[in-house]
């Protein structure tokens, strides 16, 4: 005779592993919180806050709008959970957790170079919901190439609604980001058709190196090699997965930009509505050649900045002062991420 079902649950979670499973989750917390109020702490000394531009600001000119622009920028998260997983086959976790394990993998980009965030996101992802990580890793890649075409999307149509001026000098990035984004297009499309290119490839040598070197190499290879096949199934499922996660980076997209014209209502500022909007596609795409450079944050405030002049008709004092401010509000909402991971519970 088997006993009730709260009996039964109560039993199991009184089991050594499952207080062993309790304990560590626990132990992991207590690190992690803090953890992450560290990262958040240090991607903010890293932005350059002028007190001048500061002054310019009038804190309290409508706490409303202030309030509607953070709430759509933390709208930002969930919409990239949400595109995350309708590429990740199985469509793991929900859109808000996913969110706050991006979030966790943005704040880390911030602190340091090169696409670190992006793997400890993958990371994290395996672990919680046994996606391999070369496969997390994919879907990031092709989740990441439709934000950026989202971007375009975004800045394009609202020129096509409200032509503005652009900063003098935006047509070389803009092109180099057009011309990256393209190549990275062609990039999916070969590793969904062509995927043996690699696959196939042995390195004689490098392989049979004995050591911590070798094995290294080794680890390295067969996540390139996952990473690829994971790359090559995604790209060939293309259809309402790639739809959905194309919706969600334009919802993405007109949050965001959304979000920092609210702030600047809120902070006494009148940009345009359609110039914020582009600002944030046309930088969101061009800026990508940034993206491997340490500091690339300083490259990207500065050509918002600069859209934000020219297209959305602000100041040059006061737009530098609103990047500032979106920057550190967007770094705020990312220290999140790791906080809630660390209190979500693990997955049944």
């Amino acid at each position: 005779m088997t006993g009730s079902p709260d009996v039964q649950q109560a039993e199991q979670a009184t089991r050594p592993d499952a207080l062993r499973r309790g304990a560590r989750r626990g132990l992991l917390a207590a690190l992690i919180w803090p953890a992450g109020l560290l990262l958040g702490v240090l991607a903010l000394s890293r932005l350059d806050l002028d007190d001048a531009w500061l002054a310019r600001l009038d804190l309290g000119a409508s706490p409303g709008w202030l309030a509607v622009g953070v709430a759509s920028l933390l709208l930002v998260f969930p919409a990239m959970g949400r595109r995350w997983q309708a590429l990740i086959p199985g469509q793991p976790g929900s859109g808000l957790m996913l969110g706050a394990i991006a979030g966790t993998g943005q704040l880390l980009s911030v602190v340091l170079p090169g696409p670190v965030g992006e793997l400890a996101a993958a990371l994290i992802v395996q672990r919680r919901y046994d996606v391999p990580t070369a496969m997390a890793l994919a879907a990031g890649f092709h989740a990441r190439v439709l934000g950026l075409v989202a971007g375009v999307v975004v800045a394009a149509l609202t020129w096509f609604v409200a032509p503005v001026a652009l900063p003098a000098g935006a047509a070389l990035p803009l092109g180099l980001g057009a011309a990256v984004i393209a190549s990275l297009i062609g990039v999916l499309a070969a590793l969904a058709w062509w995927p043996d290119v690699l696959l196939k490839r042995e390195l004689p040598g490098v392989f049979d190196r004995p050591g911590r070197i070798g094995d290294g190499v080794r680890a390295v290879w067969t996540l390139v090699r996952d990473f690829v096949a994971g790359a090559s199934a995604i790209g060939r499922g293309f259809g309402r997965g790639h739809a959905i996660a194309m919706g969600w980076s334009l919802v993405l997209h007109v949050s965001a930009g959304f979000g920092v014209w609210a702030v600047a209502l809120g902070l006494g500022l009148a940009p345009t509505l359609s110039g914020v909007l582009l600002t944030q596609g046309a930088v969101s795409a061009g800026a990508i050649v940034l993206f491997l450079l340490p500091g690339r944050e300083v490259g990207w405030d500065a050509a918002f900045a600069a859209f934000l002049v020219a297209a959305a008709g602000l100041d040059p004092g006061p737009a530098l002062a609103l990047t500032g401010v979106s920057r550190a509000l967007q770094v705020a909402l990312m220290a999140l991420g790791p906080l809630l991971v660390a209190a979500a519970p693990e997955p049944r």
